[in-house]
């Protein structure tokens, strides 16, 4: 069984994952850039993350303050700067979104931090 950090505002993992990969695996779903940043800071490993790109400002709680629109991207690059802060799952970072410009984006930033570690 793998735990697995999924982020996407309307979706479930079943959208996105056979049906049978997820009845083996446990996924944390959060719904916002601020859910998932809490998720990982707490220094609880994930095997693998499937991100989203697009994240309605609508589903932000009220009182969170963004550098960047709510989005996969925006996640990523708080990552990618606090990267002693998580635990990355190297080669195990995949991006689900409908959205090619900000998927290419995420694939970038993905490899950067790839490289890095």
């Amino acid at each position: 069984m793998q735990t697995i950090l999924f982020l996407d505002d309307f979706r479930f993992p079943q959208n996105v994952f056979p049906r049978a990969f997820c009845r083996e695996n446990q996924f944390t779903v959060c719904r916002t850039v601020s859910e998932a940043w809490q998720a990982v800071r707490n220094g609880r490993h994930y095997d693998m993350w499937s991100l989203d790109h697009d994240m309605l400002p609508i589903m932000q709680k009220e009182g969170e303050d963004h550098l960047y629109p709510p989005s996969g991207y925006a996640f990523l690059l708080m990552v990618q700067i606090n990267i002693t802060l998580v635990h990355w799952p190297k080669g195990q970072v995949f991006v689900h979104s409908a959205n090619p410009w900000g998927a290419e984006r995420m694939r970038k930033v993905i490899a950067e931090i790839d490289n890095e570690i």
